[in-house]
């Protein structure tokens, strides 16, 4: 997760230094091991409770939906304009 990158950056930093002084480092190591194997769960956990994008079929924007998610994966700015169906 990316509120964990500072975390893990930390930890690795000091686990360099600590290799790098010849000072024992296995306790950090599998601090830091724990600590990326839990941020990859929370990430895979928050990834599966995504909800399924659908588009009802009935409304006319639908049938250009592809071209809508193109515009906008392209474009910093993308504006739409239709009918909204109401009278």
């Amino acid at each position: 997760m990316t509120r964990d990158r500072h975390l893990i950056d930390q930890k690795q930093a000091q686990l360099t230094k600590r290799q790098k002084d010849g000072l024992p480092f296995d306790k950090m190591q599998s601090e830091l091991n724990a600590l990326i194997e839990q941020s990859e769960t929370l990430y895979q956990t928050r990834l599966c409770r995504l909800p399924k994008i659908t588009y009802d079929e009935s409304l006319p924007v639908a049938a250009r939906a592809d071209e809508i998610i193109k515009a906008i994966q392209e474009n910093q700015v993308v504006i739409i304009a239709g009918e909204t169906g109401f009278r």
